[in-house]
């Protein structure tokens, strides 16, 4: 019961007559109370006052976590969406990082088969060397998509990365497509 200065109690200056508390729960923990108040006190709160207002006062709690509740699903749903956007770009990126090695490797190997007695044995050698690297490539990809996906976030260490062998590999998978666009690259340093 709070005072005011002059020391009367608080409730009693605003005329209330007689006070009810009922708990307000949600997810089985009380989070508020509702109170009813009465500026007529020609009785107490009887039993079948006292269960109308728990009643709605439940009612009201029902509505409220409902309303919790569905903005929790809206939220989640936010974070679905862009947990899908993000896997969408990922998985657009690994298939051209994967395209690229598949396309170098289909090519040589179309080559050997079309050309294979025109061919000197060096070509050849050179042929087979690209197709094998390609493959290792693939392998390489596959292999830490495999590690990314056994990985959880609270699993994961960051670590500094040496982004000129990081540039280097990436001009050595792309050199062919380089060569075939007449691209030129340039990386700032």
């Amino acid at each position: 019961v709070h005072y005011l200065d002059d020391g009367q109690p608080y409730l009693t200056v605003l005329g209330v007559q007689g006070l009810l508390a009922l708990p307000f729960v949600f997810r089985e923990r009380v989070i508020g109370l509702v109170l009813v108040l009465r500026y007529v006190a020609e009785r107490p709160f009887i039993d079948l006052e006292i269960s109308l207002a728990q009643l709605l006062t439940d009612q009201v709690a029902g509505f409220v976590t409902n309303a919790w509740l569905f903005a929790e699903l809206a939220q989640m749903n936010n974070s679905l969406r862009v947990s899908n956007a993000e896997l969408d770009a990922f998985s657009h990126t690994v298939a051209h990082d994967l395209k690229s090695p598949l396309a170098n490797t289909i090519g040589f190997a179309s080559i050997l088969l079309q050309e294979k007695d025109t061919l000197s044995p060096e070509e050849s050698q050179e042929f087979l060397t690209i197709i094998s690297k390609n493959g290792k490539r693939m392998r390489g990809i596959i292999d830490g998509l495999l590690l990314l996906a056994s990985v959880r976030k609270e699993d994961v260490v960051v670590v500094s990365v040496d982004m000129e062998s990081v540039i280097s590999e990436v001009l050595s998978r792309l050199y062919y497509t380089i060569i075939e666009a007449n691209a030129q690259i340039s990386v700032a340093t």
